[in-house]
């Protein structure tokens, strides 16, 4: 490795480090440090320029444009109360219509924390309401956003795609997403049984009866009224995108931002909050990265991580490292943009010895990218972070908050692990 690509390295881990110290957007932080290892490294701005993800970051500015349509005109907290009560008696179907309410919002685009800002809430509602354990809605309710969070149409599913095209891989999208689908289901049924999932199926229902119990227990307004025009638009428009860009293959961020642009003028919503709603931290977080990582390219140096993570000898430890380096990397960074712009590259620029076949390859890309999102209900992230604040009182809140972190870290040491054996047994059999 050169002192350039050594340079390279250290000024990255600089920068991540003195963001997280200063509690500063790391996008704040990496253009400024792209600037800085383009001028050494003597490349032009117009070559660091083009490593500007403008793709990805009209993608995020649409779909939230378009999703935010949805939230405003209450059709979002129409489907959530009324999935809850669809459910009846059977308390313990609650937790999954979180998990897979918060799975579709994911799925059409948004952004796993924007999924969840919006169940979270009325899940940890309905769990007080039903007495149901708060460790087991939050946990499983986040599993659904991030099953998800990789759908093909989704920010994560084309970050990756195209950190892929840029290595001149195809990752298959669908496939990928049905992996990581199958994950995270399984690592929400694990929380479902160890947090009491058999006991609130053996119970009675203990849904509000009474007067009392009622008003204990509002309903929003939306959800009784007749749905309005506004409403029945935006959820015409996401199914109208949702058949664009899968059916006709168009431009993601394009056909929201044209499908958005379209609600915006029929319904003039309040524009400052709709540009004020817009996830700009994200922006600023892809925008920076991504950047980086294409100079990194550019220089060299994660072919040369490539060489020095050949030299070790067994797959199964070039495996279980680069699954540990992702779930390590992601306990210290509560963006998994920012995780995964920084991983995937390393892990599908990585000979791993087991084989140069597209399936193990996915394989290993998955066992990666679930290492780097499922440390997302540490109560230092944004979704755990949610999750306390919703609770119901504060004694409340600090004993989630230590069973979080207490899940959290053994997520952290097993899953990795554990993932990492899926491709060795695949490649066995």
């Amino acid at each position: 490795m050169t002192a350039l690509q050594l340079f390279s390295l250290v000024l990255l881990a600089v920068t991540f480090a003195v963001a997280l110290w200063r509690r500063v957007n790391v996008g704040f932080a990496m253009l400024p440090a792209a600037f800085i290892l383009a001028e050494v490294a003597h490349i032009s701005l117009d070559k660091m320029y083009t490593g500007f993800p403008a793709s990805l970051v009209v993608l995020v500015l649409g779909v939230m444009y378009l999703f935010g349509h949805a939230v405003r005109s209450g059709a979002v907290d129409r489907l959530v109360v009324a999935a809850e009560r669809g459910v009846g008696e059977r308390d313990w179907l609650l937790p999954w219509v979180t998990f897979l309410l918060s799975a579709f919002i994911s799925a059409v685009g948004a952004l796993p924390v924007a999924s969840l800002a919006v169940v979270l809430p009325m899940a940890m509602q309905t769990a007080r309401r039903r007495q149901i354990d708060p460790m087991l809605m939050g946990v499983v309710t986040i599993m659904g956003a991030l099953a998800g969070g990789f759908s093909p149409i989704s920010v994560w599913g084309q970050l990756i795609r195209e950190v892929g095209l840029k290595l001149h891989y195809h990752v298959p999208g669908y496939s990928l997403f049905g992996l990581e689908f199958a994950l995270n289901t399984a690592l929400a049924i694990i929380a479902f049984l160890v947090y009491g999932g058999w006991r609130l199926m053996r119970r009675r229902s203990l849904a509000p009866t009474g007067a009392a119990d009622a008003a204990a227990a509002p309903v929003p307004q939306s959800t009784e009224a007749t749905m309005s025009r506004y409403e029945v638009a935006a959820l015409l428009a996401i199914v109208a995108f949702i058949v664009a860009v899968l059916g006709f293959k168009l431009d993601v961020g394009l056909t929201a931002f044209t499908l958005g642009a379209l609600l915006h003028l029929l319904f003039t919503p309040e524009e400052r909050g709709v540009i004020a709603a817009l996830p700009w931290p994200v922006v600023l977080i892809i925008a920076g990265v991504l950047t980086y990582i294409s100079l990194l390219l550019s220089i060299g140096t994660l072919e040369a991580i490539t060489r020095h993570m050949q030299g070790i000898q067994s797959p199964v430890l070039s495996v279980i490292a680069l699954a540990y380096f992702a779930s390590v990397f992601a306990s210290f960074e509560s963006s998994q943009v920012a995780v995964l712009a920084v991983v995937v590259p390393v892990a599908l620029q990585v000979e791993l010895g087991l084989s140069h076949s597209l399936p193990m390859l996915l394989l290993v890309l998955t066992v990666v990218a679930y290492s780097a999102v499922v440390t997302s209900t540490s109560p230092f992230h944004v979704s755990g972070a949610l999750t306390i604040a919703n609770t119901g009182d504060a004694e409340e809140a600090r004993t989630l908050f230590r069973r979080l972190l207490v899940w959290t870290i053994g997520v952290a040491v097993v899953v990795p692990i554990a993932s990492s054996l899926v491709p060795l047994i695949v490649q066995a059999a």
